[in-house]
């Protein structure tokens, strides 16, 4: 019993949700493609992936532009840090590249 508590605790960390703004349904395209050019598979403008023990939940609404976006849970061994930092690193390349 004990291993599955220790288990269950190293492997399980949520991240802050993170709100991106001003997304048009064309940049939330070039996301979600980009997301599964990367082997996340990603449909629709509501869901959850799971890749390599990190799971990413997402909420888009096309009519205020706004999409969440929260790791609720990855390995013990890769910080909130390092996981937002490459979401935000796709989100910015989407909107940069798709006006």
């Amino acid at each position: 019993k004990l291993e599955a508590v220790v288990t269950r605790r190293c492997f399980l960390a949520q991240c802050a949700a993170q709100q991106f703004n001003n997304i048009s349904p064309a940049q939330f395209a070039c996301i979600m493609a980009t997301a599964k050019s990367q082997g996340i598979e990603s449909d629709g403008t509501n869901g959850q992936a799971t890749q390599g023990g990190i799971t990413i939940s997402w909420s888009y609404t096309a009519a205020s532009n706004s999409l969440p976006l929260q790791c609720p849970s990855s390995p013990f061994y890769l910080t909130c840090g390092v996981i937002n930092e490459k979401i935000h690193d796709l989100v910015d390349q989407c909107q940069t590249q798709v006006v």
